[in-house]
């Protein structure tokens, strides 16, 4: 990902007063420090200089230190390791040994994290939980917790070190390089402290022996250029310590022991702490402006605009379908060209009051009547909650939530580098609906203050340009969909679609399929009772749920979500890996419909195999489908050619599978799912209790073929 992940514990990442200076002042201390080693680091730097060996290789001095481009090119470069030469440093062979005493004075600054980082650590360790005061932590803020006022309150950039530009850009380019070059080194390959710091001891000695050889050339920042990682890390703006944040000494959720990390004592004596669940989240307040910083970024946001887009005051369009296009003949490219895009408003909050009966609406509070495109830059968003098996081995699912930017063109809106990580959510089981709203609480916060507002750097400009940003839409499979809308599952008999109330027992019915039969919900019941079932105690709520088909979900808080609207059907996952494979592995296979019939030489998968096997492939090809017969059926192999017989379909009913086979005992299986949802069809049609003749005729029911 291209922008940098604010790890917090749990998941807060607001900023502690306490923690702040705390963690400056180590800064400062540790700048300190370094100046007063600088005179005697240089005395020792002409005595190691004048012990080197002559015989010391460099290969093309000039050429390998000379200025080098602009550090996002270099990075570029540095990362790509089939565009870098072979690092200079490899070609130097100084004697380490005499760098000990340096060494030893650069020490001090990696000694904590090399005892918490040590992949070397003995197996022989002693839990040391018991007695750990972490409120005497200087890491911990009592001060913070949980109050959404306080999440609420607003951050200068200005202060936030984050957002200033790194000490590494004003050295030269040859140092940052060494400095990039050990932090990957650390980060990705597993090197140490220790190897970070002969990297860098390494460049510098080979830098003052090429300075002594080419005096022409200057290396900016090599009289105060670090040598350990940490420090290096700070140079680059890489070091994330000032941001981790404790929330609390102890959780005071019923049946929660709130441990945020437990402490083990090594065989060396020394103490290290392990984390128990980590959940990095970034900030959406930060990663925008980080991504806004991206040259170009901000005049790319702005192609979307056609004629009459351009920014000016202008009311959101209440008009709907063909009602709101001009010319309705005229194609869309696009979701830009949706009526929709329009019909999101600015300046709303989001209001409830109970008196006596409760009331939920969006209030346009200062009567802006504004289109919340038509704003200078308005930012659209859209979010996706799915879960993944993060190992090989056992069964661990982890989470993450994404978030994409829609005013971005067709082309690059879902590049990785355009979507942001918001956070990652811990296993080993995925986290149901009331967790998911403890953790989308601080995110929610966030996206309600980002939409009314927030003045961003932008590259290129030197003042500020407010931002606005609506959460408009989350695409998620069903599944993840349905949990953190508060929603009943896509299986529930009575709340199968959140659009209209058509049950799902009417899928076993041609009236369930008939758009003019559907009865249409009110967008806003779903939010009315989400609200009114966060008020009530277990017992309501259930009550709510089994009558209304909806939970508290902490998206309700956001100015115009609609649960009904805003919850858009993922393509992918709907349509092609449920609808068709329903078609392919239900309807056309389970029900026995390429059966082969060997008296009549009959074969209609293994006619599906000759059939390609006759087809040249061009070059263009990505790969050749696989054997019908020998591997599951795939959705593009449903040909004509399968069925037809002299060039037409027989109107006759394929041969039934045999008793002991799989595709029979499936076939089976769906035949008693129809005949179920006939009789619930029956049943609420039916004002007295069916007579027998007409549960014998339901029994009776069969699936053709």
């Amino acid at each position: 990902m291209s922008h940098t992940t604010h790890c917090c514990i749990p998941f807060q990442d607001d900023k502690s007063p306490g923690l702040t200076r705390y963690t400056c002042q180590r800064h400062v201390d540790a700048d300190r420090r370094d100046q007063e080693r600088r005179e005697v680091l240089r005395e020792r730097e002409e005595q190691l200089r004048a012990s080197i060996a002559p015989t010391i290789l460099l290969k093309s001095v000039s050429n390998s230190l000379e200025p080098t481009r602009s550090l996002p090119d270099s990075e570029r470069a540095i990362i790509d390791d089939r565009n870098t030469p072979e690092p200079y440093w490899n070609d130097v062979e100084p004697d380490y040994m005499d760098l000990d005493d340096r060494s030893k004075d650069n020490a001090f600054e990696d000694e904590e994290d090399n005892d918490i980082n040590n992949n070397n650590n003995s197996d022989e360790e002693r839990d040391l939980d018991e007695g750990a005061d972490i409120v005497n932590d200087p890491a911990f803020n009592a001060g913070i917790g949980f109050n959404e006022d306080e999440d609420c309150l607003p951050q200068d950039d200005e202060e936030d070190p984050l957002f200033d530009e790194a000490p590494a850009f004003s050295e030269h380019s040859a140092i940052r390089n060494a400095y990039v070059r050990a932090y990957i080194a650390s980060a990705f390959k597993g090197a140490s402290h220790d190897v970070s710091h002969i990297i860098l001891d390494g460049v510098a000695h080979a830098l003052w022996y090429a300075h002594d050889h080419a005096p022409n050339i200057e290396y900016k920042g090599l009289d105060d250029m670090v040598r350990t990682l940490p420090t290096a890390e700070r140079r680059l703006g890489v070091n994330l310590t000032s941001i981790i944040t404790y929330l609390f000494a102890k959780c005071h959720e019923e049946d929660c022991e709130g441990i945020l990390y437990t402490t083990e004592l090594l065989a060396s004596g020394k103490s290290k702490r392990k984390l128990t669940k980590v959940l990095p989240y970034v900030a959406p307040r930060r990663a925008i402006q980080h991504w806004l910083l991206h040259p170009g970024k901000y005049q790319e946001l702005q192609q979307w605009r056609q004629d009459g887009d351009e920014p000016h005051q202008v009311p959101a369009t209440n008009a709907q379908g063909e009602n709101a296009f001009a010319d309705p003949s005229n194609p869309m490219h696009d979701m830009h060209d949706a009526w929709g895009w329009r019909a999101i408003r600015a300046g709303l909050q989001r209001v409830y009051y109970d008196n006596g009966q409760l009331h939920v609406l969006d209030d346009d509070v200062h009567n802006l009547q504004q289109c919340f495109v038509s704003l200078p830059c308005g930012l659209v968003w859209q979010i996706n909650l799915d879960w993944f098996q993060a190992v090989k081995r056992g069964n661990h699912s982890t989470g993450a939530l994404y978030m994409t930017c829609c005013n971005n063109p067709c082309g690059v809106r879902y590049l990785t580098e355009e979507t942001f990580l918001i956070m990652v959510l811990p296993g080993p089981n995925e986290l149901n609906l009331e967790q998911l709203n403890k953790i989308m609480a601080k995110f929610v916060s966030d996206m309600i203050e980002l939409y009314g507002g927030h003045e961003f750097r932008i590259y290129g400009h030197e003042d500020k340009h407010p931002v606005h940003s609506a959460l408009n839409s989350e695409v998620s499979d069903l599944p993840a969909s349905r949990k953190i809308e508060g929603l009943a599952s896509f299986s529930s008999k009575l709340f199968m679609c959140p659009q209209c109330d058509t049950p799902s027992y009417y899928l076993a019915d041609p009236r369930g399929f008939n758009p003019t039969d559907f009865r249409l919900c009110d967008a806003w019941h779903y939010v009315k009772y989400a609200f009114r079932s966060h008020s009530l105690d277990d017992d309501d709520r259930k009550e709510i749920f089994e009558h209304r088909g909806v939970h508290w979900s902490v998206l309700n808080l956001i100015p115009g979500w609609l649960t009904a609207v805003n919850s858009v059907v993922e393509f992918m996952h709907c349509v092609y890996l449920c609808m068709v494979r329903h078609v392919t592995k239900v309807i056309i296979l389970q029900s026995r419909m390429l059966n082969p019939v060997p008296r009549e030489d009959w074969y209609p998968l293994e006619r599906l195999d000759e059939f390609f096997s006759r087809i040249i492939w061009p070059v263009s090809v990505g790969r050749l489908p696989p054997s019908v017969t020998s591997s599951p059926s795939k959705a593009d192999q449903w040909l004509f050619v399968a069925w037809e017989i002299d060039g037409l379909i027989p109107d006759i009913d394929a041969p039934k599978s045999r008793a002991n086979t799989k595709h029979a005992a499936a076939h089976a299986k769906n035949e008693k799912v129809m005949r179920q949802r006939c009789l619930e069809i029956l049943l609420s049609e039916t004002e007295a209790q069916p007579t027998d003749e007409q549960l014998d005729e339901n029994d009776a029911l069969t699936m053709d073929r």
